[in-house]
């Protein structure tokens, strides 16, 4: 049987990743088959929306991330980010800074302490696998189309992550605290895709589209 790229990672991998993977494993399945639906644009009305979800999502975590010291951990959350890119991409697409402001965003669950910061993390470093995939589809479909978001990769290893980890998480309580953390986060991701895939987010930038096809 094939061996999947995400359970490649794991022969390795230091036992928190190890712990947080199984943890978040059946939702990142669910979350798998919401964003292809959310990735099968087919023009930039579609792009631009496929966009204003990544950005609700993006947002929220990136900024929850950034509350936390990680001096600690001797790692740089900042290498993680990816929000300059997609502002842009969408301020290509006509959507205004005002407008971005106004998108609706993901509703995280609470995140309390450092070890469950690094729960989180870990969902934001894996919700990035599928970029290059996206990258390669937009430009069969949109090879005008503004793709910083999905061209730029994280400044972070998935070695650098699980390096972290073990300085971060050096207790079973700590591993304990960032599996369940990251299995809330990836449900939290997962409802967030969901309603997005299905129409039933109302976003306010669809007649704000520039035309880019």
């Amino acid at each position: 049987m094939p061996v999947s790229t995400a359970e490649s990672r794991l022969v390795n991998a230091p036992p928190a990743v190890r712990q947080m993977w199984l943890a978040v494993a059946d939702a990142h399945t669910d979350a798998t088959r919401h964003m292809e639906r959310l990735h099968a644009v087919k023009d930039a009305d579609d792009y631009c929306q496929t966009l204003a979800a990544y950005f609700g999502w993006q947002d929220s975590a990136e900024t929850l991330l950034l509350r936390f010291d990680w001096s600690p951990t001797q790692w740089d959350p900042r290498t993680l980010t990816r929000l300059d890119g997609l502002h842009q991409d969408l301020l290509d697409l006509g959507v205004s800074s005002a407008q971005q402001a106004a998108l609706p965003r993901c509703r995280l669950p609470e995140i309390n302490t450092l070890a469950e910061a690094v729960g989180l993390a870990m969902v934001l470093l894996g919700s990035t696998l599928g970029a290059q995939k996206m990258h390669r589809w937009v430009r069969d479909r949109l090879p005008e189309a503004p793709v910083r978001f999905f061209a730029t990769p994280v400044r972070t290893s998935w070695r650098d992550f699980g390096a972290m980890t073990e300085r971060a998480l050096p207790t079973a309580q700590q591993r304990a605290a960032a599996a369940s953390a990251a299995a809330r986060t990836m449900h939290a991701f997962v409802s967030w895709a969901e309603t997005w895939a299905s129409g039933n987010v109302q976003s306010p930038i669809r007649e704000e589209v520039k035309q880019v096809a």
